[in-house]
């Protein structure tokens, strides 16, 4: 981060000295000036290309943004299985700060400069600008604080600032938490202050629908202020109380992948060259689920099974099974696997990651109304609210089933729909099970947002999931990620102080997190 602010000092002392040399309207008048572009920026550009780094933290674009589905064990490799196997330790935040960050600290910049603000209005009023520009700082800052801990907050983009600061300080996650609730307000009142004026432009998410912006911030605020629930329980409940009646997401936020190379589904992508991803075990497993009834029982030969009927959007049935139209049958990869050990299994007995979640265009989950409901239910569990923990449970359910198309009755694949799958002895609101059982259907509806999915697992604990067999860098699943070497090599003062505040010194894979103090643990192979 360092080095590139130096970079960028170097580079507009360049750019300063061209312009004195080449620039002197006496001999050249206006020879350097492009008359067919702008010389002011379009905040509604960098709007669209903040927006669309959403992708790279929902979708998975690489093995930093995979790790998450590997974690909580979505996905396995059937070939490759370093990922299951937590093989990296060091995770790259750079891209964040240098890209949608720093683009809307200059849309907020640009907005609330006097010389600056007319020309920034013709993407929108600028109150608007600003409020959209604070929610999705306040996304990020929080995906990065979930992820690595303590970040550079409050002195961060300060590069050009006044004064400048180069190397800045890690604030604590309590510090970034209670500052995104902050500015998620602040943001709230900018656009219902202005909500008469101009919407926004540029805005791939709502189309302009500043009225959803306000539901986006709501609810952002909704579930962070859910993860306090074991590390600041009394602020966790007065800000989701607050977040829940100022109004909060009613249908699934989406990121709008397009039918074409370049804004296409990674996974879609990621099948373009190899077929590696398979369903793991434990959610495959899970969802052929065993019970008592079976609505099914007029199937020969599978009078113990109930499955859930979203798992054949999930994954695809093993194709040695397609031969079946009955029952296709779906089977995990065994999580955990030696590369080796990976390679003598065929891939025609495993499910593959399903047609469904790699399609080019998929509108892919951000947020969903099964979350919402799902933390409306926990909420009402813990008596934070008066609402009605049990008919949220099912309504979660549910939500979650319209997301992925799922009808009441045959689906023509030998499953159920909503109404046979509550039945379910497994599924059905049972007393003293209450948060386990919000906890993994929560966790099975989050399938493919991995690191949404993570959050959840390291707070609740549920479900119980168990490590890799043959882990590289930690013997158990990881609970936070290390920061990049950057850090290290260029802001080590900061970096230092950070580590050695949460985690005694130790940069790695298991150092408790202060937002999950009950994260799980193992000791001889057992969990705590």
């Amino acid at each position: 981060m360092k080095y590139l602010n130096n970079v960028y000092k170097k580079m507009l002392m360049v750019m300063t000295i061209v312009a004195i040399v080449s620039c002197n309207p006496s001999e050249f008048g206006d020879i350097n000036v492009d008359p067919n572009n702008t010389i002011n920026p379009e905040t509604s550009a960098l709007l669209t290309s903040s927006l669309r780094s959403i992708r790279t933290t929902t979708a998975p674009n690489g093995r930093s943004t995979r790790a998450g589905q590997h974690y909580v064990q979505y996905v396995g490799n059937t070939q490759y299985t370093g990922d299951d196997n937590y093989d990296a330790i060091k995770f790259s935040f750079n891209w964040i700060y240098n890209g949608p960050l720093a683009d809307l600290q200059f849309i907020i910049k640009y907005n609330t400069d006097p010389e600056t603000a007319d020309i920034a209005a013709k993407s929108g009023s600028n109150a608007n600008q600003i409020g959209v520009a604070k929610i999705l700082m306040s996304y990020y800052y929080l995906y990065m604080t979930n992820r690595w801990g303590d970040i550079p907050f409050s002195e961060a983009l300060q590069a050009a600032g006044d004064p400048q600061i180069l190397s800045p300080k890690y604030d604590t996650q309590q510090e970034v938490y209670t500052g995104v609730f902050a500015m998620l307000k602040e943001a709230r009142n900018d656009i219902l202050a202005d909500q008469n004026d101009l919407p926004v432009t540029g805005d791939i998410l709502f189309q302009g629908d500043m009225d959803r912006w306000v539901q986006f911030a709501n609810t952002i605020r909704l579930i962070a202020a859910l993860r306090l629930s074991d590390a600041d329980p009394g602020t966790g409940r007065t800000e989701f109380n607050a977040a829940l009646g100022d109004g909060v997401i009613t249908s699934d936020v989406v990121y709008p992948f397009l039918a074409e190379a370049t804004n296409e589904n990674p996974w879609f992508s990621s099948f373009r060259t190899r077929d590696d991803w398979s369903l793991s075990h434990p959610i495959v497993d899970y969802m052929n689920i065993n019970t008592e009834s079976n609505p099914w029982s007029g199937v020969p030969g599978k009078m113990d099974v109930v499955r859930d009927p979203r798992l054949p959007k999930y994954g695809n049935p093993t194709d040695n099974s397609i031969s079946d139209p009955t029952w296709p049958e779906f089977a995990g990869q065994p999580y955990g696997l030696l590369e080796a050990d990976a390679g003598t299994l065929a891939i025609q007995d495993v499910s593959m990651l399903s047609f469904h979640m790699r399609t080019q265009d998929l509108a892919y989950p951000i947020y969903s109304l099964s979350q919402v409901l799902f933390s409306r239910a926990e909420a009402a569990e813990l008596t934070w609210t008066s609402e009605n923990a049990q008919q949220l449970y099912y309504d979660a359910i549910k939500a979650s089933m319209d997301t992925y198309g799922v009808t009441d009755g045959p689906n023509g694949d030998g499953v159920g729909g909503y109404d046979d799958y509550i039945t379910n002895s497994e599924v059905v609101w049972t007393t003293g099970r209450e948060m386990e059982q919000i906890a993994t259907q929560k966790w099975v509806a989050l399938y493919l947002i991995g690191y949404e999915g993570w959050n959840n697992w390291r707070r609740t604990g549920w479900p119980i999931l168990q490590p890799s067999p043959n882990g590289i860098q930690s013997s158990t699943i990881p609970i936070r990620q290390a920061y990049p070497d950057t850090e290290r090599d260029l802001n080590g003062e900061n970096w230092q102080a950070a580590i050695d505040r949460q985690f005694g010194g130790s940069d790695d894979l298991n150092g408790a997190l202060w937002l999950f103090p009950n994260s799980p643990k193992w000791e001889d192979g057992d969990r705590n």
